[in-house]
């Protein structure tokens, strides 16, 4: 596909200029809510207190929970966040969520990159902006979790595999299979498979198989090994054969057949799962996405980043194990896709109602800060309100396209819209404040761990830097002391009722949850 025009007027390079150095700083303000929101259920207590530990052992070979080996997935996102936790400190939230939001960051600089060399500026300028604000990524991009970090190395691989099929170099080849083997020490073999899926689709697609030659699959195939295979060395010198397939065989190829052993791990959905849950998440640019694709399926084989949403969906739908956040590598694809659609829509009525609901939404937007009047935060949901509306004043007096103006405008008013969400949500779903505030009422007294879910498996070492004693809810009391647990229901405090006097110290709804410190004196 060869690159098109410049959208701006001719010769107006300062108008394109500012219209980049705007939108660079709108994209940036959509990584700053919620940067230092706590620590909230899935996943984070989990991930920070294995990035904690990390930092506090200096072994980046073998992730640890509370002491244990935990081999859900290769090292690398912890490792970075261990980095980062030595740094800015070990007990800090926002020390491991920076590395979501650095690899949220390189990834809308990659898609920037891949559109406006193939398209144009204000191409690639609308797909970054697209998929900063679609609301599965944004959320992921303050979310302290290893799945950033494997959509920026699948964003990267496929980067490189596109540059390759257009001209091929040593370069771009050892990028792709150092890009592929990133991805597997990011989250397995996830990675790699999503990778292969949408090359093995784009082959399909266009019927060409001197890509593969293209491609350079030895340099690949070497980068990638190289990548990876010294950690899988190291694994098998710390743990031998048990600790590869704990990581290998059970966390990643039993999770996508579902063999018994994986299946008791979770998450298992039917195959139709995706299919409700990637347009919620994909908003607000659903409504552009789908007349995109059908145009897309017009053109297959100048599309690209087709291919690239394909071949992993149906990969990831056949896969027994779903989460929605695995579908979000195939985000910068989608973004993409609608970013070359919405620079040529609206001039029929369809695609003008399109982008209206577009319009609409990001009122909505704008709106939702005034919420604040009603939850506590008026002075904060003022100011984010009045920044909205000036925003959208002065985006809508700016020169240039109006779908330009429409994607900067869903920015804006998303960040201040989850501004206030992430300030009032803070105190009801923040397990990492409740644990501070355990420790202190605990003042040095040893706190066991009941009915662990890795919530304060995760959040106690990580404040800490120690290790904490685990009781299932059925073992045996047989001390006097504090205990510490999270349960949906009443079930866990009517049982230790049963096993002893039980004296609350600290009581609180997080979530969905009540989390609870109590000493428990067992009965004689």
């Amino acid at each position: 596909m060869k690159r098109s025009g410049t959208p701006f007027l001719a010769g107006d390079v300062e108008l394109r200029d500012k219209t980049i150095l705007l939108f660079s700083a709108i994209l940036f303000l959509t990584l700053l809510p919620g940067i230092q929101h706590g620590l909230w259920r899935p996943d984070e207590p989990q991930v920070a207190g294995v990035c904690a530990e990390m930092a506090y052992r200096k072994d980046f070979v073998v992730p640890r929970l509370n002491g244990r080996p935990f081999l859900e997935k290769p090292p690398l996102h912890y490792a970075l966040g261990a980095t980062l936790g030595t740094v800015f400190g070990k007990d800090n939230d926002l020390s491991y969520r920076l590395v979501s939001i650095i690899f949220a960051g390189l990834t809308l600089f990659i898609v920037f990159r891949m559109v406006s060399m193939r398209e144009s500026t204000i191409n690639g300028l609308l797909a970054s902006g697209v998929l900063a604000s679609s609301w599965g990524f944004f959320k992921l991009a303050r979310w302290i979790q290893v799945d950033m970090s494997l959509v920026f190395f699948v964003t990267l691989a496929m980067y490189a595999y596109i540059r390759l099929s257009e001209k091929s170099t040593r370069w771009h080849s050892m990028l792709m299979g150092l890009s592929i083997g990133l991805s597997f020490m990011a989250k397995g073999f996830v990675g790699p498979a999503i990778i292969a899926a949408a090359i093995l689709t784009d082959l399909i697609l266009k019927r060409d198989l001197s890509i593969i030659k293209k491609i350079r699959p030895l340099w690949a195939v070497a980068m990638m090994f190289i990548t990876a295979l010294p950690w899988i060395l190291a694994l098998y010198e710390k743990g031998g054969l048990p600790f590869l397939r704990e990581v290998i065989v059970v966390n990643n190829l039993m999770r996508f057949t579902g063999a018994p052993e994986g299946a008791a791990l979770g998450h298992m959905k039917g195959p139709l799962f995706y299919l409700g849950y990637f347009p919620v998440k994909f908003l607000p640019w659903t409504f552009a996405l789908i007349p995109a694709l059908i145009s897309s399926l017009r053109k297959t084989k100048d599309n690209p980043y087709l291919a690239w949403f394909i071949g992993p969906f149906v990969l990831l739908s056949i896969a027994s194990a779903k989460r929605g956040v695995y579908l979000i590598p195939l985000f910068p694809a989608c973004a993409c896709i609608a970013a070359s659609w919405l620079s040529r829509a609206g001039k029929v009525k369809w695609e003008e109602l399109i982008l209206n609901a577009v319009w609409g939404i990001a009122l909505l937007f704008a709106f939702a800060p005034l919420l604040g009047l009603f939850s506590g935060r008026p002075v904060l949901g003022v100011i984010l309100g009045f920044l909205s509306f000036a925003g959208i004043y002065k985006i809508t007096q700016w020169k240039g396209r109006d779908v330009i103006r429409l994607v900067m405008v869903v920015c804006l008013t998303l960040s201040s819209a989850t501004t206030l969400y992430y300030n009032v949500k803070k105190e009801k779903r923040d397990y990492l404040g409740f644990t501070r505030e355990a420790l202190h009422q605990a003042m040095g007294s040893e706190i066991i761990i009941l009915m662990p879910d890795e919530i304060f498996e995760g959040t106690l070492p990580m404040i800490t830097g120690k290790t904490y004693m685990v009781l299932g809810i059925r073992e045996k009391i047989r001390a006097n002391g504090l205990y510490l647990w999270a349960d949906k229901h009443d079930q866990g405090i009517q049982e230790m009722k049963k096993i002893g006097k039980v004296d609350i110290v600290l009581e609180k709804k997080i979530g969905e949850r009540y989390a609870r410190l109590a000493f428990i004196k067992p009965w004689q």
